[in-house]
């Protein structure tokens, strides 16, 4: 198995083991490993995949589920052509690992870097996955949210959705 499709399938992992309480006091969160911060509704759990290295920092308000995850890839820098690729394969692989299908996609410019914006929906189950990947200095960020259709239109969605901020140089 390639080192793309261990880091997507850590992506997935992660996405469905979000963990945490419910609401209580949002927390401004900064991951060191990360280089990025966010308000998360309490400090996040953190989890790693020993396999594949992929980070994932979690937590569950009372409306949704929120989680940040980072893969580091290796090799030589990515130019946008290749970043977008490697996005789009991530977001196949988690469509067809979920049983889900893609919604409302949109690929922009963001902080220097594209941005691959999708939701999944899991027709049997209800759920839904919205993702906002990017590719930054070789390592894949997934900006999560999971839960129902106003879960994901919720105050609390848009608020962790809206602080998510890269920190440090872009190489």
């Amino acid at each position: 198995m390639n080192t793309y499709r261990v880091a997507i399938l850590c992506l997935v992992m992660v996405t469905f083991s979000l963990a945490g309480c419910g609401s209580g006091e949002w927390v401004q969160f900064s991951s060191i490993e990360g280089m990025f911060k966010a308000t998360f509704p309490h400090q996040p759990d953190r989890q790693v995949n020993s396999k594949s290295k992929a980070v994932g920092f979690n937590a569950k308000s009372d409306d949704v589920q929120v989680g940040v995850t980072i893969v580091r890839l290796s090799g030589a820098p990515l130019n946008d052509d290749q970043a977008l690729s490697i996005l789009k394969k991530a977001q196949d692989l988690a469509s067809r690992e979920l049983g889900a299908n893609v919604s409302n996609q949109s690929v922009y410019d963001w902080s220097e870097v594209k941005v691959l914006d999708y939701v999944l929906i899991n027709t049997k189950s209800g759920l839904l996955v919205r993702h906002k990947t990017f590719i930054r200095n070789r390592t894949l960020y997934s900006v999560s949210l999971v839960g129902t259709e106003a879960g994901l239109a919720s105050a609390d969605a848009v608020r962790f959705m809206d602080s998510f901020q890269f920190r440090g140089a872009l190489d």
